[in-house]
């Protein structure tokens, strides 16, 4: 355990970190401001001249939050990292993007020394686009189903960046799911790693197999005499073997 001394001064190098992170935050977030105002051409000069320097404000984000979570760690090995300002970050990273993208698309007015944008199709405010996926709290059963809905709605959209991937993927992870994500800094450069991390545990057969004989071994007896108890009865001991017939695993 750090001594009195060492506590106090780390305790003050992270006042200083939070103050920074709060600094690059803002940057971020003063550029999504503008999004809503890119019609004026003034507003859309200030939001241009803050994409040159979006990527550096991202990785500082990145960078002064892993600093503050080992020192945290240093403090109080209990702790847990925290890496909320960084999903916080990307979001609001995301929705400039998409933005910039638009303004791309949009024309500079040649005549004006200043080469501020004349015309930019931009709807007041831009969000991410809704994407309907299913949640995935590490059950088995529901991988499949998660797998597909996330594999053709997300990671082969190709009009999504890793950074906008990463958010989708985290914000529909919960229980032992997000769980085993939790060593991993959710940051657009680990998006494949994330993703492959979770397929590596959860596209397993013998898995799925496993799950599915449990359920079938564990279906507790009808006690009480009724249609609607048998039917329920049956409807869910044909999924659990149907979605195991499915699997065609063998033994070897």
């Amino acid at each position: 355990m750090p001594n009195t001394t060492e506590t106090d001064k780390r305790q003050t190098k992270l006042k200083a970190l939070e103050s920074k992170k709060q600094m690059f935050f803002l940057r971020l977030q003063k550029l999504s401001d503008y999004i809503k105002d890119l019609n004026k051409p003034k507003v859309a000069e200030y939001f241009r001249m803050g994409l040159y320097s979006i990527e550096t404000t991202k990785q500082s984000i990145m960078e002064v939050v892993e600093e503050i979570n080992m020192i945290q760690l240093d403090i109080n090995p209990d702790s847990s990292p925290n890496y909320q300002a960084i999903e916080a970050a990307e979001d609001l990273y995301c929705r400039i993007k998409l933005a910039a993208d638009q303004v791309e698309k949009g024309s500079l007015d040649s005549s004006s020394s200043s080469g501020t944008i004349s015309k930019i199709p931009l709807k007041p405010q831009h969000k991410l686009p809704a994407i309907e996926l299913v949640d995935f709290n590490g059950d088995p059963k529901v991988w499949p189903i998660f797998y597909q809905n996330f594999k053709s709605c997300v990671h082969e959209n190709a009009e999504l960046d890793d950074a906008c991937k990463i958010h989708y993927l985290l914000s529909k992870l919960s229980g032992r799911a997000l769980t085993i994500c939790s060593g991993i800094p959710p940051i657009a450069n680990n998006y494949e790693s994330i993703w492959k991390l979770l397929i590596n545990t959860y596209q397993d057969e013998r898995l799925l197999a496993s799950t599915y004989l449990r359920s079938i071994f564990e279906f507790k007896p009808i006690t009480v005499e009724s249609s609607n108890h048998l039917n329920h009865f049956l409807e869910k001991f044909d999924v659990s073997v149907s979605a195991f017939k499915q699997l065609n695993v063998h033994s070897k």
